[in-house]
């Protein structure tokens, strides 16, 4: 009998009060650093397959880097390109969230205008996939669905969801661009009646922080409705000043795993990328493309692991 970690016990424990407290206090759990956590509790839980390690054995990390928010609602599209430019220069490649129909103010509820992608932006995409970029689904609009629902999935009927998938898979074809590979919830919330509708079209499902509200904790990497999910917790989320300091630290690990950071390119232009430079060293000849590591999540084989909570 195969026995359990205290790191695999304290994720079940997580896990069970994320599946069963009030959602304030959930949103609470959400802000701790739990990236770790999630990474031993998938390890300890399927020795046999490998979990999330780095692979071929090797102790070293290696990561997967997540990008929101292209185009953003507050930046001129052509800032992006300083930002790529520095990933491109340390070979770097990465997931970008792509919002095809982005609300002019995605935090309004009751905003009407949507700007769909520019030949502008879509010339970006075009180029920055050229150099190894993969793209994922980021929304549809990205607005909050009220002034309470910080969501634009939750309650969405099922029809229209998926007339919203097919719309925007028909705007990256229109503009020659790949199909996305993987679908990032705006504001990471998304419930477990989206997601079935989503996996009908997308393989891979990125979740963060807010993903534990209505999902649940989760290992990392795991299988949300048939779905390779890559939830990226505390400290593996967030600014890119505060992403190096995880990365710096969790490298000296004697454990090699592959784990998802994410960045949003627009919260980093205010020191105009100094931080992103800084990350990109670090992570430097380590990070992986998506796209190698569809269908790579073990397969679940305990129950506790994204225990639902829909919201």
């Amino acid at each position: 009998m195969r026995q359990r970690s205290p790191s695999s016990i304290m994720a079940r424990c997580v896990a069970a009060v994320a599946s069963t407290c009030p959602r304030l206090l959930r949103r609470v759990l959400s802000r701790g650093p739990l990236q770790d956590l999630a990474l031993e509790w998938a390890a300890s839980g399927r020795p046999s397959r490998g979990g999330p390690h780095s692979p071929g054995g090797c102790t070293s990390q290696r990561f997967l880097l997540r990008v929101d928010d292209f185009p953003a609602h507050d930046l001129p599209s052509s800032a992006f390109l300083d930002f790529h430019n520095i990933l491109s220069e340390f070979g770097v490649p990465y997931l970008l969230g792509v919002t095809p129909h982005l609300a002019a103010d995605p935090l309004d509820p009751d905003g009407k205008t949507v700007h769909g992608l520019s030949e502008a932006d879509a010339s970006i995409l075009r180029h920055i996939c050229s150099e190894g970029v993969d793209l994922a689904l980021h929304g549809f609009t990205h607005r909050m669905r009220g002034p309470k629902i910080r969501s634009e999935l939750f309650g969405v009927p099922e029809a229209e969801l998926r007339s919203l998938l097919e719309q925007s898979f028909q705007v990256f074809t229109e503009n020659g661009l790949p199909e996305p590979i993987a679908f990032i919830p705006p504001f990471n919330a998304i419930d477990r009646r989206s997601a079935r509708v989503i996996s009908e079209y997308l393989s891979i499902l990125c979740g963060g922080p807010e993903s534990i509200h209505s999902l649940g904790f989760s290992a990392c990497p795991d299988k949300i409705e048939g779905m390779d999910y890559w939830p990226s917790f505390y400290p593996a989320y967030g600014p890119a000043r505060s992403v190096s300091r995880y990365v710096q630290r969790v490298s000296k690990a004697p454990r090699g795993y592959l784990i998802p950071i994410t960045v949003h390119w627009r919260w980093e232009k205010g020191d105009n990328f100094g931080a992103v430079r800084n990350l990109a060293a670090l992570v430097s000849n380590r990070v992986d493309r998506w796209v190698s590591h569809m269908g790579a999540a073990a397969r679940v084989t305990e129950v506790g692991h994204g225990l639902a909570v829909d919201g």
